[in-house]
């Protein structure tokens, strides 16, 4: 309906919950690999990734490190351009 929300509201609200369920998820697991069974935590990690690769401003600085800081790493061309 109407009032459905956009994967792109659902990636950002309760930005920091998910972050909460992808810790314990690693936590349990010993890596970030979701399956798909994970439907919401599935979707949500997913969205975070494109946002990286296609739409940096849903994904702030802020909010890289924080993943970064619990082991999470994007899979990036960044560093490859960075060689020279």
């Amino acid at each position: 309906g109407p009032d459905e929300k956009t994967f792109q509201q659902l990636a950002n609200e309760n930005w920091n919950d998910w972050l909460e369920e992808l810790m314990k998820f690693k936590t349990e697991h010993g890596h970030f690999n979701v399956p798909r069974s994970h439907e919401r935590l599935y979707k949500w990690l997913n969205a975070q990734r494109c946002f990286y690769t296609k739409n940096k401003s849903s994904l702030t600085s802020e909010r890289i490190k924080k993943l970064e800081s619990i082991g999470f790493h994007f899979p990036g061309p960044d560093k490859k351009t960075a060689k020279q």
